[in-house]
C-alpha cells in the first residue's frame, strides 16, 4: 500500500515533467518578497499569454528536471517557481516576466530551459526584447509584399503618365478654342 505523502509526491512530479514536456520553454523564478497580490497579477497576466506559474519544494522540482542537461541544481535554490511557456508564446513569456521585475525590485528569474538544455538569465532577457510572434508574421508579409506592391505602382504610373498626358492635351486644345 503507498502512502499518501508519496501518491502526493508522485503526482506533483509528475504534473511538473507533463507540463514541462508540454511546453516549449520553462523559466525559474525566485518570487521571495512578493505578496500573494502581486503574484495573483503575475499569474493573470501569464495565463492571458499561453503560460502558467507553478510553485513546488524543490527537491520535487529536481526530481521532475533529473533528464536536463545543465546544471539544474543552481536554478533550484530558495524560493522558486517554475513558468511554463506552451508553444508560441516564449517571447510574450518573457516580455511579461520582465516587465515584472521591472516593477518589483525583489522578484528574480533565474534561469529557463529551452529546447532541453539551461539558459542564463543574459539569454532570456535578449528573448524578450525580440518582437512578438505577430509582429515577425507581419513583418515578413510585408517583406513578401512588398516587391508585389511596387510592380503594381510602376504599372499603375505608366497609365497615370498617360492619363495625365492626355488631360493635359485637352486643357491645351480648350485653351485655343476659347481664344
Amino acid at each position: 500500500m503507498i502512502k499518501i505523502g508519496r501518491f502526493y509526491k508522485e503526482r506533483i512530479i509528475s504534473l511538473i515533467d507533463k507540463n514541462r514536456q508540454s511546453s516549449e520553454a520553462v523559466f525559474f523564478i525566485n518570487f521571495k518578497g512578493i505578496d500573494s497580490g502581486n503574484l495573483n497579477i503575475l499569474r493573470s497576466s501569464l495565463r492571458d499569454r499561453q503560460a502558467k506559474l507553478l510553485v513546488s519544494r524543490n527537491r520535487l522540482m529536481k526530481l521532475a528536471f533529473s533528464n536536463i542537461e545543465g546544471d539544474i541544481n543552481s536554478l533550484l535554490t530558495k524560493e522558486t517557481g517554475i513558468v511554463y511557456s506552451m508553444t508560441g508564446a516564449l517571447v510574450d513569456t518573457a516580455k511579461v516576466l520582465f516587465d515584472f521585475k521591472k516593477e518589483n525590485e525583489t522578484f528574480q528569474i533565474k534561469g529557463g530551459i529551452i529546447d532541453e538544455k539551461t539558459v542564463g538569465v543574459e539569454e532570456l532577457e535578449s528573448i524578450s526584447k525580440l518582437p512578438s510572434r505577430i509582429a515577425l508574421l507581419s513583418m515578413t508579409v510585408n517583406c513578401i509584399a512588398a516587391p508585389l506592391i511596387l510592380t503594381v505602382n510602376t504599372l499603375n504610373q505608366i497609365i497615370l503618365k498617360f492619363v495625365w498626358a492626355v488631360e493635359e492635351i485637352r486643357k491645351k486644345k480648350e485653351q485655343h478654342l476659347s481664344e
